[in-house]
């Protein structure tokens, strides 16, 4: 397992009772960013995004290299995520092992697809937080801002996922303390209801896998047939539907926990 998580306290329990009217009007100017992000103001993921728009690349470009300066700047990496989560309520769970190398190998024929290179891949160190609320949550980006050199920002609050899942990704940059170099890593901030429907969702996940690179072959070897072509778009999309459809239960189970079914009412 690629992450290890780390106990908290016993007083740090989830939020079953709605919120709080205070709480629950946060949350009503949440849900208004998502539908516009510049609602009340540039809002810092947004502001982020905005003025972030250049791809993070890594300085090394050679794959043993990148793994080793990973290895070194880990602890450091970890250390920001800690510090985040426990001054924002959230649980960390930390990078253990790196990215696995197959999985690297392959981003990178992704990659070199795009006109890319190895040094394109910014998730080899990567930790995630989990946050009961998501009033936590986006009070973690201000504290994370504060604590790391933010590269890149995708707020996928703000626009899902295909598959509809929401969550926020972060690139940092730290520096090997060997070489210097800059390295990019990669800090998840997850919701722990949409989360927890990962592993109802995973299998949909897997056979999209499975079946795009069968789809993309056909397209671009075998146009001529069209029958095999519909067959797999349709298969792809019935899973792409039945991941959303996951989803979407999650997103709205945590919306009605959280009182935003007395703020519809």
């Amino acid at each position: 397992m690629p992450y290890a998580r780390v106990p908290r306290s016993a007083n740090d329990q989830p939020l079953e009772q709605p919120l709080p009217p205070e709480g629950r009007e946060r949350l009503q100017n949440l849900l208004s960013h998502f539908d516009d992000p510049t609602h009340q103001g540039p809002h810092l993921t947004t502001d982020l995004e905005r003025r972030l728009v250049d791809r993070p690349l890594q300085e090394s470009e050679d794959m043993n290299e990148l793994r080793a300066i990973a290895s070194r700047v880990k602890e450091g990496h970890n250390e920001i995520t800690r510090k985040v989560a426990r001054q924002s309520g959230g649980r960390f769970f930390q990078a253990r092992h790196l990215k696995d190398e197959g999985r690297m190998w392959e981003k990178f024929g992704e990659y070199v697809q795009e006109g890319g290179d190895q040094n394109m891949i910014v998730d080899v160190v990567r930790s995630r937080i989990h946050f009961d609320t998501l009033d936590q949550l986006y009070a973690a980006v201000k504290v994370l801002h504060e604590s790391a050199e933010i590269v890149r920002v995708k707020d996928h609050f703000v626009r899902p996922h295909d598959s509809g899942y929401r969550d926020i990704l972060f690139n940092i940059r730290l520096r090997d303390p060997k070489t210097g170099k800059v390295h990019i890593s990669e800090i998840q901030f997850h919701l722990n209801e949409l989360f927890a429907a990962k592993r109802l969702e995973y299998p949909h996940y897997i056979k999209r896998r499975e079946l795009l690179p069968k789809l993309d072959y056909y397209k671009e070897q075998e146009p001529e047939n069209t029958e095999k072509i519909k067959a797999l778009e349709q298969a792809v999309a019935w899973e792409l539907n039945a991941s959303q459809q996951i989803y979407d239960e999650a997103w709205q189970a945590y919306l009605s926990r959280h009182g935003q079914s007395a703020l519809a009412a």
